[in-house]
């Protein structure tokens, strides 16, 4: 039997008696009545009250042209502001040397103010400011012909191929002339890193660091470029301080050889060293100046492995490190302890002798004597790199 409220709902075999058939008919209405009142409830559902047909109200409107108006400025500010600066010339060179458009990269990069620039205040450090405004006006040939070994070897770069041949010499001319000046310095193996953004001089010149990385040295050196605004185009005009930029490279090779000749270093040291390193200025009677070394060679074994014995002389300034003189000398096999002396005319035709000749006096000066190579009786050969 089932309840629903105060009715009882049964069966067909569990009728109780007695029920009339009225009773019986007024029963089977209620049911019936009970049950559509019961679906009517289940079916029924709130009705949701119809929005309003809107596409766009206020806030969408003003945020799509917030969005258009920023779009705007900035397709702007690129064609109008970036493309009108000395980084985004930079980069274009940059895609241009990647490129191997070299038309594009020289017509940018005014290469021969750059090696002019080097060279100049190169032979500037070394000889001072009289003989370098000689070298200027003159015009040496050697200003010329370091210009057109760089021009060579940025044309390689570009290329993508190593100097060879004829370009080969080009090289070892530069990185003896650069020698020469006192600057030990791998030319080939560069690679653009990373740069900095610039810094605005004046309406046409900019200052703009730039991070080239080398493969001999397994680092990047800085460089600061000047930029030059010509005709509304900007072009790499010079170094800001090439000398600079010769010397951290100068340092970084320095500390490469030193690690690279360490284990030979310390084989050579097994034989000699040089101790009492002096070097002077001397005149003679006849007027004639000479760069003096006096030195003392200690050979710990003694001299009798020993068939021949080379040192490198280099002098110095303290102030910038400046190399006034340098040369190679072989060193005579006398009894331990000896002292030597050596003297080096020096002529004043050459401006980087001439600078030395016109010196009160070596005070301000360090002096370098150091073996580089040692060959022993029984063939073998010790010796120091002396480039990367």
């Amino acid at each position: 039997a089932i309840k629903a409220d105060n009715f009882i709902f049964f069966t067909s075999n569990h009728f109780p008696p007695p029920v009339s058939p009225v009773k019986r008919l007024l029963l089977f209405r209620d049911i019936i009545r009970y049950y559509s009142i019961d679906m009517s409830i289940c079916e029924r559902r709130t009705p949701m009250k119809p929005r309003d047909a809107v596409l766009f109200d206020i806030r969408t409107i003003a945020a799509l042209l917030a969005l258009i108006f920023s779009l705007a400025a900035l397709i702007s500010s690129y064609h109008y502001i970036y493309k009108n600066t000395p980084d985004y010339a930079f980069n274009r060179i940059i895609t241009s040397a990647d490129a191997k458009d070299k038309s594009a990269f020289f017509k940018a990069v005014n290469d021969k103010a750059l090696a002019f620039s080097i060279y100049d205040n190169a032979a500037q450090r070394r000889d001072g400011n009289t003989v370098s405004a000689i070298l200027k006006v003159t015009g040496l040939s050697s200003r010329e012909s370091f210009a057109e070994d760089l021009h060579t070897l940025l044309s390689d770069g570009i290329d993508g191929n190593v100097p060879a041949n004829s370009d080969s010499l080009k090289s070892d001319d530069l990185k003896d002339t650069l020698r020469n000046f006192g600057f030990i310095i791998p030319v080939t193996g560069w690679h653009y890193d990373s740069h900095d953004f610039s810094h605005a001089v004046d309406d046409s010149t900019a200052l703009l660091t730039v991070y080239w990385y080398n493969d001999t040295l397994q680092a990047s050196i800085p460089c600061t470029l000047i930029m030059k605004r010509i005709n509304g185009t900007w072009t790499v005009a010079d170094l800001d301080d090439s000398t600079a930029f010769l010397s951290r490279i100068h340092d970084a090779s320095m500390n490469a050889l030193a690690l690279s000749n360490d284990d030979v270093s310390k084989r050579m040291e097994r034989y000699v060293h040089i101790e009492n390193i002096q070097s002077s200025l001397v005149t003679d009677d006849n007027n004639n100046t000479f760069l003096r070394l006096d030195y003392t060679p200690v050979y710990p074994q003694g001299t009798s492995d020993i068939e021949s014995l080379v040192c490198d002389f280099t002098l110095k300034r303290t102030q910038d490190d400046a190399v006034l003189y340098t040369t190679r000398l072989h060193v005579p096999l006398y009894k331990s302890g000896t002292s030597l002396t050596a003297r080096f005319p020096l002529n004043g035709l050459i401006p980087s002798q001439k600078t030395l000749r016109d010196l009160p006096s070596l005070d301000n000066t360090s002096t370098v004597f150091q073996p580089v190579s040692i060959q022993l009786k029984n063939g073998t050969v010790l010796s120091l790199k002396d480039t990367l």
